[in-house]
Order: structure tokens, then C-alpha cells, then sequence
């Protein structure tokens, strides 16, 4: 038993200050526990007296200084106390402390022990893949911090959350921040990421069964801070393409991976978000590089169909670059606002149900004319009068690449008119190579379409 001599208590276990932790239907429930600890050389508490009996754990709004949850009163076994918290509705920031209750006096007094500050329940999403995941924007934006967006940072400590999110010195400005912010207006409760990207990482450092390492230093991360989380947001690819690895094995490879996330943390339908790759600016040109990225952007168009809960989105729009292959910091927030709309669309049903377009079918009506179909369009196909020599649509057979003469567009199909007779099997490609030089798009959305490649005309 523990004396009425003079304690205190020391918290070991508990979400951390800054910490986001992750809802169930709306609360999180979790467990709290420590110590008591002599505290006799503090001459200005010697006259309270201590008493494990009226003892609480208090959890308090900061905002207003509410109640946040009924009053816990602590477990102790010896020298040992523990309590749980159950019903914490979504939202904070919340602040956790122990707190004496007198009962004769009706008065409270501190414990001199630990207190949690600025905490929050909301829903948790991890970031993964290589450079433009970790975020390398360079250039003004406005993006400024903001309380209920809060990151694990450097996978080790919660933070408030702000650019850069970790503390390498090639990170720096990402999308993510400004999706957080949007979620969080749209949903009314607080977001926290837990960046585990790097730049430069092939997709192997993601596969337990080839290499891992940074799989399983963000597993290992999160396990030890017992945390929970919504949402893969994947962008990667750049290493592949370098490599010239080739779609059937990035997609087979990716596929491993999501298998591999959705088994280890026991969430079947863990959702994953990604991203085409965005540009690559070369000064002398390289076909072999042009069709690595033209075959890794098909496979990861191709990954949201043949892959349950996967989504892709497109950024071939983004021509504001930091340098020859990064976004910069305005492509990297209207990245974000893209992200945010899908995921709130996706995951919570809330906005316009909105896609970027993208082939839904090809066929040969004669020997020079290949009619395209597209969904996700809201309004009509644009072209923004992109010359026939660089337009945004090909066709090549078995005689190699068509050239043009004519395009015709009506709302969601563009009809295709070839100078000379095509010979099947006939191919159509959307947006290619690394720096496609024209786009098309959506007119009501403005979303570009996604790029494909060597799509099989009927």
C-alpha cells in the first residue's frame, strides 16, 4: 500500500503530447499508466496531504477548459497506477493530468506529476514512396500551420505539423500539409501524418520479401507509438522508370505491396491514394527513358483497376517545377487540394464525385479513323488547340506511329483521322513520355487526363 507520505505521479504510458489518435465510429479509447513517485524534497508541498484514493485522471478540452470525458479514477497495485479512457469524442486539442480530490474540503489539487497537452482524436494517414512524397517544393506559398494538423515527425515524436515534416536536409515543402488542412475544414476534426517517405527509394525498400528497410522502419515506427492509421498516400515510380522497369512488374510489384500493408496491419481494405509521375525535363531527349515513365504511369492507371481500394490521380498538369524532376511548392499544393477532394470523395462521400478522365475504349471505324471514349468527363474534352504534330493523343500500328491529319471533339469522345491507312493491331497512347508537351482535359473540372500507353484499339 502506499503511504499518505508526500508523492507524486509520474505518467509512462499515454498518447503523447501533440499526438493525433486515431477514431473508431467517432471516439478512441485508450490506456494510461505510471508511477508514484517520493517527493519530499519539495519543502512547498509538504502540507498536502496524499492519498491514492482520490486520486483521478482528468481530461479537459483546451479550448474552453470543458470536460472532455467523466473523471477516471486511477488503479494501483503498489507503486503502480493505470486507468482507462473510453468515449473520447473526435476532435481537441485535449490536455490529460492526475488531480487530488479532496471530498471534505471540496478542493482540488495538482499531483505534480506529467501532463499531456495538446492531443486530439481524428483519423491518421501515412505517407510513403520516394522524393515528391517527402516533399522537395521550393518557391513562396502560403501554407502555414495550423492546430489539428499534427505530424509524427522524424517517426519519432508528435509535432504540430509544419513544411519541412522531417529533419533531412533534402526535405522540404509537400502536398500534404495543405490536404490535412482541407480535410480537417471539411470534416470538422483534427488529421495527423506520419511521413515515412524518402527520396530516391525504389519500391523494393517497401517490399518485405526484396529489401523493406523503409517498410519496416515505419512499421516498427508505429508499433512502438501504438498507432493506428486511416490511409496509405503512395508516390512513387521515378526509380523504376530510371531503371527501366517495365508495367507488368511495377504492377505486380505493387500489388505485393498493398497485400503486404493490408495483411501486417489487419485492415483488408486499407485504402492507398496515388499519383501518376509527374514530369521529368530533359535537355537531350531519351526514348528509352520516355517509355519507362509511359509504362510505370500505365501500370499505376492500371493499378486502381485491377487493384480493390486503390485510386490514382493525375499530374501531368503540373509544369511548375522546382527542378528537372521535383514539384515545387505551388504544384505541391494544388496536388494536395486534388488529393484532399478525392480522399473526401472516396472515403467519406462528401463533395462532387470526381475523376480525371481517362480511356475507356478504342475502335477502328475505318482504315484512317480510330474513335476514343472516355470517362470521368463532366463537361467536354480540351484540347487547349494543340497542334497535330505534338497532340496529346497517338496512334500507332504495326507500321509504327500514325501520323495525324485531322481531330474532332465532342464532349467526352475525340475522333481520330490518320494520314495514311492503319494496318492492326492498332494502338492508342495518351500524353507521352516524361515531359508530355501538350495535355488534355476536363473543361468543367480542368483535371488532366490520365496518361496511358498503348492502349489496344478494336
Amino acid at each position: 500500500m502506499i503511504s499518505d507520505s508526500i508523492k507524486k505521479v509520474k505518467i509512462l504510458s499515454s498518447p503523447q503530447s501533440w499526438e493525433v489518435i486515431q477514431h473508431q465510429n467517432g471516439y478512441a479509447d485508450f490506456e494510461i499508466s505510471g508511477i508514484f513517485e517520493d517527493n519530499s524534497d519539495d519543502d512547498t508541498w509538504q502540507d498536502m496531504p496524499f492519498s491514492v484514493d482520490r486520486l483521478y485522471v482528468r481530461v479537459t478540452c483546451e479550448n474552453d477548459g470543458s470536460l472532455a470525458v467523466p473523471l477516471v479514477k486511477l488503479n494501483t497495485d503498489g507503486n503502480r497506477w493505470s486507468a482507462h479512457i473510453s468515449k473520447l469524442a473526435c476532435g481537441g486539442p485535449y490536455m490529460l493530468d492526475v488531480v487530488l480530490y479532496d471530498s471534505v474540503l471540496c478542493t482540488e489539487q495538482p499531483t505534480r506529476g506529467n501532463t499531456i497537452r495538446h492531443f486530439c482524436v481524428g483519423d491518421v494517414f501515412l505517407i510513403a514512396g520516394q522524393s515528391n512524397a517527402a516533399g522537395m517544393g521550393r518557391g513562396e506559398v502560403s501554407d502555414e500551420a495550423e492546430m489539428g494538423v499534427h505530424v509524427l515527425r522524424n517517426l519519432s515524436f508528435w509535432d504540430i505539423a509544419t513544411a519541412p515534416f522531417d529533419d533531412f536536409d533534402y526535405s522540404k515543402h509537400n502536398m500534404f500539409l495543405s490536404f490535412a488542412k482541407r480535410l480537417k475544414k471539411s470534416l470538422g476534426y483534427p488529421i495527423g501524418l506520419i511521413p515515412a517517405a524518402m527520396g530516391g527509394a525504389p519500391i523494393c525498400r517497401w517490399i518485405k520479401s526484396e529489401n523493406g528497410d523503409l517498410y519496416l522502419k515505419a512499421k516498427r515506427a508505429i508499433e512502438e507509438n501504438d498507432i493506428r492509421f486511416r490511409a496509405v498516400l503512395w508516390y512513387q515510380g521515378c526509380a523504376e522508370a530510371g531503371d527501366g522497369v517495365g508495367t507488368e512488374e511495377y504492377l505486380s510489384r505493387f500489388e505485393s505491396l498493398t497485400g503486404q500493408f493490408r495483411c501486417d496491419f489487419q485492415s483488408p481494405d486499407l485504402p492507398f491514394f496515388t499519383f501518376q509521375l509527374n514530369r521529368q525535363i530533359r535537355k537531350i531527349p531519351n526514348e528509352r527513358l520516355d517509355r519507362s515513365y509511359d509504362e510505370i504511369r500505365e501500370a499505376q492507371r492500371l493499378a486502381a483497376h485491377k487493384i480493390k481500394n486503390v485510386h490514382v490521380l493525375p499530374t501531368v498538369d503540373c509544369t511548375h517545377m522546382s527542378d528537372f524532376i521535383h514539384l515545387s511548392s505551388l504544384s505541391a499544393f494544388m496536388l494536395g487540394e486534388r488529393l484532399a477532394s478525392k480522399v473526401l470523395d472516396v472515403m467519406y462521400g462528401k463533395g462532387l464525385s470526381l475523376s480525371a478522365p481517362e480511356i475507356l475504349s478504342a475502335r477502328v471505324e475505318n482504315d484512317k479513323k480510330v474513335v476514343v471514349e472516355f470517362s470521368g468527363v463532366t463537361e467536354f474534352l480540351y484540347d487547349y488547340n494543340a497542334p497535330l504534330c505534338e497532340y496529346p493523343l497517338e496512334i500507332e500500328d504495326e507500321n509504327g506511329r500514325a501520323e495525324l491529319e485531322k481531330v474532332s471533339l465532342c464532349g467526352n469522345v475525340a475522333e481520330l483521322y490518320t494520314k495514311r491507312e492503319l494496318k492492326p493491331p492498332v494502338y492508342v497512347s495518351g500524353q507521352t513520355g516524361t515531359d508530355p508537351k501538350r495535355i488534355m482535359t476536363d473543361f468543367g473540372t480542368q483535371l488532366p487526363m490520365l496518361c496511358f500507353y498503348r492502349f489496344k484499339a478494336e
